[in-house]
């Protein structure tokens, strides 16, 4: 790793013991974790129920060891998944250049790290790429005729990723200023011609249907014509597919690949623009995907 660039390990969780275990385990297996600071921000019960599930969470996290360093942020009170993710990547951005950010529910491979560090090293000063994510929904069938180990696009993956603090600075969860502001053509684009919602996500949040940060960082990246880094092979894999999910729907995992493939990705020599070939080639596998699951 970079030794100029620090780079800290956030896991945001709540109640889940069992997976946030899976993941903190996962993550021991990256020879690198022991050079990165974890910092795990632990929300507070929205509920007697959550209390001791919560209290769970926070004994176990006082026994994690191996890493460089650890610190525990526990939330007095229910934040909610979006404020407290948000929160927690805007304070840390005060004091470092650059995060990798994880949810509790997530699984990573034993060269995520690898990946991760090399590529917010590398690509830095290339101010074109705002995000690096460590999920792919990439085909397996395309990734093993596809030369390069990575592509590029306009969608983000928030399943594993990171970013530098001078694109998240841009950040923004103002549901209003873009229903006033976007044009329908670039609305169309956003929601790739209707194969995403992130569309209707927005509007969600501005009627307070749901409360999420994931589409407005999608649409921070899109509004600036960032592109998104993302791997041929995915490094994550989402184990949340339960009742206690807070946005998971059971059957969003027929759209994530199921197999965690332990690579390591080396071939970098990637031309800084959007692949067009590629993203076709994926919104046309989640559209057969999706035609799939309707009459499934």
């Amino acid at each position: 790793m970079n030794k100029n660039l620090e780079i800290p390990i956030l896991v945001f969780a709540y109640k889940r013991f069992n997976l946030l275990k899976k993941l903190i385990s996962s993550l021991k297996k990256n020879k690198e974790h022991s050079e990165h600071k974890l910092y795990i921000f632990i929300d507070g019960p929205k509920n007697l129920r959550d209390t001791l599930k919560v209290k769970k969470v926070k004994n176990y996290c006082k026994i994690i060891c191996g890493f460089k360093s650890i610190k525990i942020i526990e939330r007095k009170k229910n934040f909610g998944l979006a404020k407290n993710i948000v929160n927690g990547i805007t304070q840390t951005f005060k004091k470092y250049e650059c995060a990798i950010i994880l949810e509790d529910d997530l699984e990573v491979g034993k060269f995520f790290l690898d990946y991760m560090n090399k590529c917010l090293n590398k690509y830095k000063d290339f101010k074109k790429i705002w995000h690096i994510s460590a999920w792919s929904n990439c085909p397996l069938w395309l990734s093993k005729v596809y030369f390069y180990d990575f592509y590029l696009s306009s969608h983000m993956n928030c399943w594993g990723w990171g970013t530098w603090n001078d694109r998240w600075k841009f950040f923004e969860k103002n549901p209003n200023k873009l229903l006033k502001s976007w044009s329908m053509d670039k609305v169309v684009k956003f929601d790739h011609h209707g194969l995403f919602n992130n569309w209707s996500q927005i509007i969600r949040n501005r009627k307070k249907i749901i409360n999420t940060w994931a589409v407005f960082w999608n649409a921070t990246i899109f509004h600036n014509k960032g592109l998104c880094l993302n791997p041929t092979n995915t490094l994550v894999i989402n184990r949340g597919h339960d009742a206690q999910s807070t946005h998971m729907r059971l059957n969003d995992k027929f759209f994530q690949p199921n197999k965690l493939i332990n690579k390591r990705l080396t071939n970098f020599n990637l031309i800084i623009k959007k692949n067009k070939l590629i993203d076709k080639l994926i919104l046309l596998n989640l559209r057969i995907k999706k035609i799939f699951l309707k009459f499934s």
